[in-house]
């Protein structure tokens, strides 16, 4: 069930941004709150699929302004497609970091095969 309301709402947002619809709506947030939030929701899948994950968040990410309704999405794209191309029992790895002064990078690494 989650992965068909993932794939409506990616569905919904490309359409919208297609047609010029899309309309970010930044706000103020906690960003490692709205990392481990996303992830959170992603639990049951991980879980049912038999993986496990790690999270290693730097300590320097902090508030940025951000749209808590998308930015969910992408997070949670990256973890399904590790799921989708890992073999069962496999360790995804979930990396936050600051680099530079507004640049925040998000690396989700698996043991599974690449996809270009």
């Amino acid at each position: 069930l989650f992965r068909v309301l993932q794939r409506t709402n990616s569905i919904l947002l490309a359409e919208k941004e297609g047609l010029g619809q899309l309309r970010m709506h930044t706000i103020e947030v906690d960003f490692e709150e709205l990392v481990r939030e996303s992830i959170d929701e992603m639990m049951p899948l991980i879980d049912a699929s038999g993986m496990s994950i790690s999270i290693e968040i730097a300590n320097n990410t902090g508030r940025v302004w951000i749209d808590p309704a998308i930015f969910p999405s992408v997070i949670q794209n990256l973890i399904d497609n590790a799921i989708k191309y890992s073999e069962k029992n496999a360790q995804i790895r979930v990396r936050v970091e600051s680099v530079g002064v507004n640049t925040i990078v998000i690396r989700v690494e698996d043991d599974g095969r690449s996809i270009a």
